[in-house]
């Protein structure tokens, strides 16, 4: 029980690793908001974590709306007094080539991977630097550290959210709020499962050192960590939790990886 006591808002909450993150930080103890755009989804796992024994509720909110993250943000003290947690786990991708990409296109990438991360950090830190206390938790991705070709205005955004996050950890560590960042590999979430091919995955797959693709409960694991007593000494930091992938050589050949080169 890490998170006893403790109130948690979790974006991106009712599907993917926002839902295992919310499941996991609720079964730890804490009371969780379910903050999402899809507010069906959200509402049934909400309702999941009560039906389980656990406190949470379900609030609709688009985090590039600056409205509506002040209203989660005011319908969470009003339930709970307090914000303890925060993680951005709100995300979309594509896959376009570059030199189509439309400004339509760059513009919503940017606005929901990059400037909802702003938005929700800089309303829940006004709680957090009020109370003298707070984690958040942001995700970017190992799109964050490279180049991913055909994804130019995601890799851009999940750049955005590393800087943002080492920024506001230096500036916001005197008020004892802890911002960090995770940067996943290929995690099998439902957006990966749906937008490619097995073929790819198995590609993916054979490319990590530890030779599998990344669960959301790998992300969690982290996250709740990050969220806990056990990092209060850790702050601006940025996490790959991707199998190992990121520290490897570009030379690295698969066969080397099996012991075959």
């Amino acid at each position: 029980m890490r998170l006893q006591q403790k109130v948690a808002i979790v974006t991106g909450g009712a599907s993917g690793m926002g839902q295992v993150i919310a499941e996991r930080f609720a079964r730890e103890g804490a009371a969780v908001v379910i903050a999402d755009i899809q507010e069906q989804q959200a509402q049934a796992v909400a309702a999941g974590i009560r039906r389980a024994g656990g406190r949470s509720t379900a609030v609709h909110v688009d985090v590039v709306n600056e409205a509506e993250v002040q209203q989660l943000v005011d319908d969470t003290l009003s339930e709970f007094r307090r914000i303890d947690i925060l993680v951005n786990c709100v995300g979309i991708a594509e896959f376009i080539p570059a030199a189509e990409l439309s400004l339509a296109q760059w513009r919503r990438m940017l606005d929901v991977n990059l400037t909802g991360v702003f938005l929700c950090c800089q309303t829940v830190a006004k709680v957090m630097i009020a109370q003298r206390a707070g984690k958040i938790v942001n995700f970017a991705s190992t799109a964050g550290l490279t180049g991913v070709p055909y994804m130019a205005h995601y890799t851009a955004a999940k750049h955005g959210v590393v800087g943002l996050t080492r920024a506001l950890g230096v500036e916001w560590g005197i008020y004892n709020v802890n911002v960090n960042c995770i940067c996943p590999g290929a995690t099998a979430t439902p957006m990966l499962l749906e937008s490619t091919s097995a073929e790819y995955r198995a590609e993916r797959a054979q490319r990590v050192p530890l030779q599998r693709l990344g669960q959301p409960d790998d992300q969690a694991s982290v996250a709740l960590f990050l969220s806990s007593p056990d990092s209060d000494y850790v702050t601006g930091a940025v996490i790959c939790v991707d199998g190992g992938i990121s520290a490897m050589s570009p030379a690295t050949s698969t066969s080397a990886l099996t012991g075959k080169a």
